[in-house]
């Protein structure tokens, strides 16, 4: 939505990153892009089975003594309760004789009214009892849902009566089913609501709703990490949690990590080792609905906006090489869903292990390394650790070798249909007179597939390595070998590793864990000035190929560079060493010793 702009020169922060949490208007036009940009970023998300959902900050307009223009061009008078943009007048926000508070501000959390009655930190609080004020938040939730948003966090509900937040809801339009949606489904709401035991106020008045924030599971993470004996207490129904099936829970969340609302006794990724293990905790755990946390490193400024360009629009998000944004968590988290409790329980204070029902299993050590024989509950057969991707047997018996050795990351996850599958990476310039045969394709390289290593960890890459002599559009050659009877899907990739006492690990591979490589000698002449296109297809989970990529100007690295064309896909350089993430237009060109 539209918020407030603080530019630089004046005696606040410049572009805080709070600055969005006061609206101007409903328009989609923020520091992050503009209409045209969100609604292409939501349809192309939808494409590809990403849902989007929106920080929604409806309790509120921008606080007293602000006036101006917002990040979309309208003006607005906070004094007068002039938003034009939406529009909204004096006769929307809540009667003053309303608030019980000599200043017109919350200051008494022991009083429901004077909770959801004043104004928040001085921003002007919408009168939500209003029909006209329900129907224009429900109109901007609708036109959000028309687009293709799955749903709404919705910024500050404490703040709101529950009956006027069904009312909106009740307003707004079913999601789409242009955009993949079944018909008559509902958007999915979470309300952030801050109960810490500490007021009038408590998630239970908001059952009934959606999804409630737990910010009480923050503190009950935070000390069973520091503790494991805690954790198999990380859900306390006598201490007032909301129910499983109400509990939206986060290890952090973008307050709270700042010391700012619901905050203290609260891990953040300024603590990465306990941080990890939350995160892993949480994801592998039963309770509540999950969110992770996506920030930016703010130092010890807790004003700081995010990253931004020269003109203070947010930069592009580049997934960084420490492991945290790939999938293994998420695909565990999906593949026990059906597992509604914690079963086959170790916690010796310093190894805690689980099972969800017969549908995974997870463990992590809190020091040093582990190897032990573990109940896992699971059917007999090998499984794919999702950490480290080596083979784990579980026995007849459910039984199997725990083995646990980096000391980085020293958590351990296996689940029914969860693999490392190699994704399959072709290449080619597409461009004219490229053909549709890869055997007379002028645009296909000719290449020679190196081994990475001949160990058990690289069989498969190996296996689908022979008969592959071509960087192509076309998939797997004719002739190209198999592994366990699986055709090769094109030119193949290995998971790889940094860490030493990793079996995937590969010198060449500076970044972290879960870097995916390949390595070929290329004929460079067939390239394009040096340059050549790929772009990665994922053939084990359904993701097929990567969307659209808008490559950076210039590479990092050594021998880093400009591509010399434009191009939707990647493009490296031949005769070095190539970075890319999935999906992200970063690039790094280093130099091979």
């Amino acid at each position: 939505m539209e918020h407030l702009v603080i530019p630089e020169g004046t005696s606040e922060p410049a572009y805080p990153w709070w600055q969005r949490y006061q609206p101007i208007s409903y328009k989609f036009e923020s520091r992050s892009g503009n209409h045209d940009e969100f609604v292409d970023m939501v349809q192309r998300c939808n494409a590809v089975g990403v849902r989007i959902f929106v920080d929604a900050v409806v309790n509120h307009m921008a606080g007293l003594g602000r006036s101006g223009t917002g990040s979309g061009g309208s003006s607005f008078d906070s004094d007068q309760h002039d938003f034009p943009g939406v529009p909204y007048t004096d006769v929307d926000f809540t009667p003053r004789e309303m608030c019980n508070s000599g200043d017109g501000n919350v200051n008494n959390y022991g009083d429901p009214e004077n909770v959801r009655n004043c104004n928040l930190v001085g921003l002007t609080d919408l009168y939500g009892a209003s029909s006209e004020v329900r129907q224009k938040v429900a109109d901007y939730f609708s036109s959000a849902v028309d687009i293709g948003v799955a749903g709404f966090r919705v910024d500050a509900a404490k703040h709101m009566w529950p009956d006027d937040l069904k009312a909106m809801m009740d307003l707004t339009n079913n999601l789409n089913t242009d955009q993949g949606f079944p018909a008559n489904t509902r958007p999915f709401f979470y309300h952030e609501v801050i109960d810490r035991n500490d007021g009038a106020v408590t998630v239970q008045q908001y059952y009934g709703l959606g999804r409630i924030t737990e910010f009480r599971y923050c503190q009950k993470i935070t000390w069973g990490i520091d503790d494991f004996s805690q954790l198999w207490g990380i859900y306390d129904p006598g201490w007032g949690m909301a129910d499983p099936d109400k509990a939206f829970v986060f290890v952090d969340n973008h307050d709270n990590q700042r010391g700012h609302g619901g905050a203290g006794d609260t891990i953040t990724y300024k603590q990465p080792h306990n941080y990890r293990l939350g995160v892993a905790f949480t994801l592998a755990q039963p309770y509540g609905f999950t969110r992770i946390m996506s920030s930016y490193d703010f130092g010890t400024d807790t004003d700081v906006g995010p990253p931004h360009k020269s003109d203070w629009s947010t930069d592009d998000v580049v997934v960084t090489a420490d492991g945290q944004c790939s999938n293994g968590w998420v695909r565990f988290r999906n593949a026990v869903a059906g597992a509604l409790t914690a079963d086959n329980k170790y916690n010796d204070g310093n190894v805690v292990a689980f099972s969800r029902g017969n549908l995974g299993f997870f463990a992590m050590i809190k020091q040093g390394t582990l190897s032990m024989n573990l109940q896992t509950g699971m059917p007999a057969g090998t499984y794919s650790e999702l950490v480290t991707c080596a083979d784990v047997t579980v026995n007849g018996d459910g039984t199997a070798q725990i083995t646990i050795t980096n000391e980085e990351e020293p958590i351990f996850a296996i689940c029914q249909g969860c693999s490392c599958d190699d994704a399959p990476i072709v290449t080619a310039t597409q461009g004219p007179g490229c053909t549709d045969d890869v055997t007379t394709d002028p645009c296909a390289i000719d290449h020679t597939v190196n081994s990475l290593g001949t160990t058990t960890h690289y069989d498969k890459y190996n296996a689908w390595s022979e008969g592959d002599t071509k960087l192509d559009w076309f998939g797997a050659e004719a002739g190209q070998g198999t592994y366990g009877g699986q055709a090769a899907s094109g030119t193949p990739l290995a998971w790889t590793s940094s860490n030493p006492s990793n079996p995937g690990y590969q010198p060449l591979n500076k970044y972290g864990d879960h870097y995916w490589m390949l390595d070929v000698d290329m004929d460079c002449s067939q390239t394009e000035q040096g340059w050549f296109e790929l772009k990665a297809f994922v053939s084990n989970s359904g993701d097929g190929w990567e969307g659209d990529i808008a490559q950076a100007g210039n590479c990092k690295g050594a021998a880093g560079g400009s591509a010399p064309y434009a191009t939707k896909n990647h493009v490296g350089r031949c005769g070095y060493l190539n970075v890319f993430s999935f999906d992200s237009g970063s690039c790094t060109v280093e130099i091979l010793a």
